[in-house]
């Protein structure tokens, strides 16, 4: 979102609808726009993220608003499934026969979200209360976004009350919505939607979760634990590399020898076990034995995240919300524990004996060994460790060994999970640093005549960042130090037609289209013609 949409003011959101058409946002009154990637309702007063929406026009809608951290389900109907987002100081009254049913579901699903560690759920007025005080401070894993208090707002004090979003099965005041439900449906009151309610009553509970935790173990979906007081550990979004380098991209752009891993930083040196993440399809390489089929994909994804936390232990509910679970559930402790024995196993031990993944401690911690590297991190050390030489040669090795780790777009095979990947930054911290890399290696491979080996680099970094100016000024540089003006020029286009895919419109930043008219000027098949659009 650009500096002038930020500074707009929106409605409060009163309804999300979720549909075979898309996701619309209903807003409390009319505007005219809508955020970037998003297309405005017809009455001006609903957003709508279409369903048809082009994969890398869908990248452009991630990563600004409208957040709604606290949004809880109601039902469905023809149209789609609704949620409605409760905001500090509002209260959504839930009445009827069956309000205490859909309220347990409410409860459990705003205790699920992928960030829900940013999200207190409790029913303790005291809990609501000090958390409600925490929200804006920094806190274990990430800032307070929300209190949800599930219970009569009158028992919180005034000032309190006005920093927690209110749920309650009594009959108060509500601030936009009110839902009456009882065995035959609910109905949003004052706007009269029907809808079949998502009820989760005593009676089918316990059976629910149980069914739902064979499905998971069997390589389903997940499940909730039972619902906590306060939701902790659990939050809000490349693959192999070859050790040493390889011959794998090293043809064809008469690059430096790779610096030798026994020469570079421990950092940087591939273990005996390794994550590849900045690959299509996640895999391990280095395994003592097979994974079990149906348990791989959440035995990689565990040891990814593991791996990309090291040395800090995480915890077994961070593991069960943000990284085993689904968007719509946590996964049971049981699935934690045949996932991280199936891992283990697979994975198994070092030259001394010890486990690569050690069982967790009796806090419910886990960690694994320093021998279990992640390409993504060996990646981000290779760029930061030719910061630091002064040899261009040896400062090229090093930033052509991170490029040669991508295999290609981090992640795009994958059908489910690492949610976290681009929620916790690192997709934006990896892609940061290639293309810095990428932009530095061409630079000099340039400086040396060997543009074959510029271009691969730029191409390497395209890979995790498609959209990055920076990218588009070091492939123009290049193309200039060539002489192709063709080249020079169709950059120049698929920058346009780049800015254009991400928010329609918008033309790139004035420094590229300040470079582009410097350097046409350079080359002399562009010279003499006039500036383009």
């Amino acid at each position: 979102m650009d500096g002038s949409e930020a500074s707009r003011d929106a409605p409060p959101v009163e309804l999300v609808r979720v549909g075979a058409d898309g996701v619309e946002v209903r807003l409390a009154g009319a505007v005219d726009w809508a955020p970037q990637g998003w297309e405005l309702g017809r009455d001006g007063a609903a957003w709508l993220l279409p369903a048809t929406l082009e994969r890398r026009r869908l990248r452009a809608a991630r990563g600004h608003p409208p957040w709604l951290p606290c949004l809880v389900p109601v039902g469905d109907n023809e149209d789609g499934s609704w949620l409605i987002p409760i905001e500090p100081g509002n209260c959504l009254p839930v009445v009827g026969a069956e309000a205490e049913a859909l309220v347990a579901t409410m409860r459990r699903a705003a205790a699920s979200w992928s960030w829900a560690e940013q999200v207190v759920v409790t029913d303790d007025p005291a809990v609501a209360e000090r958390e409600a005080e925490l929200i804006g401070q920094p806190a274990p894993g990430s800032e307070r976004l929300r209190v949800l208090f599930v219970g009569d707002p009158r028992c919180l004090d005034d000032h309190r009350r006005r920093r927690c979003s209110v749920l309650t099965t009594l009959p108060l005041p509500a601030t936009h919505l009110t839902v009456a439900v009882d065995a035959r449906g609910a109905t949003l009151h004052p706007i009269g939607v029907l809808l079949r309610p998502h009820l989760l009553n005593d009676r089918h509970r316990a059976s629910v979760d149980d069914l739902i935790d064979e499905w998971v173990d069997g390589g389903g979906g997940a499940t909730l634990p039972p619902t906590p007081d306060v939701a902790v550990e659990g939050d809000h979004v490349p693959a192999a590399c070859v050790p040493d380098g390889s011959a794998r991209g090293s043809g064809g752009h008469d690059g430096p020898p790779v610096v030798p891993a026994e020469s570079a930083g421990a950092a940087v040196r591939p273990g005996p076990v390794e994550v590849r993440l900045l690959t299509a399809i996640p895999r391990i390489d280095g395994l003592e034995s097979p994974l079990e089929p149906k348990r791989a994909r959440r035995a990689i994804e565990l040891v990814a995240y593991l791996a990309l936390h090291r040395p800090d232990p995480v915890t077994s509910e961070r593991l069960r919300t943000r990284v085993l679970g689904s968007a719509d559930a946590d996964a049971a402790a049981k699935t934690l524990f045949n996932t991280a024995g199936a891992a283990r196993r697979a994975l198994g031990r070092d030259p001394q004996g010890e486990p690569y993944l050690p069982t967790g401690t009796k806090s419910g911690h886990y960690r694994i060994s320093d021998r279990v590297t992640a390409d993504a991190d060996r990646a981000v050390a290779l760029v930061a460790e030719a910061r630091t030489v002064d040899d261009p040669d040896e400062a090229m090795a090093l930033h052509r060994a991170a490029l040669d780790l991508v295999e290609g777009v981090p992640l795009d095979g994958t059908l489910s999970g690492y949610a976290w990947w681009s929620a916790e930054g690192h997709e934006r911290r990896v892609a940061g640093a290639l293309v810095e890399g990428a932009c530095e290696l061409a630079r000099l491979a340039t400086e040396q005549g060997r543009l074959e080996l510029a271009r691969w680099a730029l191409e390497q970094a395209r890979l995790v960042d498609p959209y990055g100016e920076a990218l588009t000024r070091a492939a123009m540089q290049v193309a200039a130090a060539d002489g192709d003006a063709d080249r020079l020029r169709r950059e120049w286009l698929e920058c346009q037609r780049r800015v254009d895919d991400l928010d329609p419109g918008s033309l790139p930043s004035e420094r590229t289209e300040r470079l582009y008219a410097e350097l046409r000027r350079e080359v002399p098949a562009l010279a003499a013609v006039e500036p383009a659009d």
